[in-house]
């Protein structure tokens, strides 16, 4: 069983253990991460990541969690705090927020993220988790567009949950892109974003 009873100086080396972790899944992917290297990142040993974490698939399941959950609400707060700063904002507005096609700066979180959701498969703990988080970054989200339909229109018309679905399953898709753009073959992320927009718009404002 983990170590679960945490002093200072506990919690320092775990937050240790926790960032070298995510820096060997960044440098080597989630199959190739092994806990001696992780150690080593650490400067801990092995026996000491096993108290505090349990085995592999322990550690697995904080780290990869903890990645999932803040990479989704560093998205809300950052288009929360645009679209609140806004005088008369519109749907397009929330568009900065939103991933799209042909970012290479978020392309090593997507398949991080997809990485974790092909772990959870063999970790029952980690499917676990990401079930918890899952179900509070889908309502932080919806939260959020709660706000901004009662903001442009005055009430919300569309289930914010399920808008919330809509946006999280989408830029999952963008890993097929990056398939594509290695063919040379990527979508143009203009079309995209105006396809999206039209969808999204229709969905949010009421047409007349």
């Amino acid at each position: 069983m983990p170590d679960t009873n945490f002093s200072p100086r506990i919690t320092a080396t775990r937050d240790q253990i926790i960032a070298a972790t995510r820096l060997e899944i960044d440098s080597k992917g989630i199959l190739g991460l092994r806990v001696q290297d992780i150690a080593e990142r650490a400067h801990v040993s092995v026996p000491l990541i096993y108290k505090y974490f349990g085995d592999r698939e322990g550690l697995l399941s904080e780290v990869l969690v903890t990645m999932f959950d803040q990479f989704v609400k560093e998205q809300v707060d950052a288009g929360r705090k645009i679209f609140n700063s806004l005088a008369e904002p519109s749907v397009k507005d929330l568009f900065p927020m939103f991933r799209v096609p042909n970012d290479r700066a978020r392309s090593s979180a997507r398949w991080a993220n997809l990485q974790t959701m092909a772990a959870s498969v063999d970790n029952p703990a980690l499917r676990m988790k990401l079930g918890e988080v899952q179900v509070e970054t889908i309502n932080y989200l919806a939260t959020f567009l709660d706000e901004v339909q009662i903001r442009l229109t005055g009430k919300i018309n569309t289930p914010s949950r399920e808008l919330a679905l809509f946006i999280r399953a989408y830029a999952f898709g963008f890993a097929q892109n990056d398939l594509l753009a290695e063919q040379g073959q990527p979508v143009n992320t203009d079309h995209y974003v105006n396809l999206m927009l039209d969808l999204f718009e229709r969905a949010v404002v009421p047409q007349k």
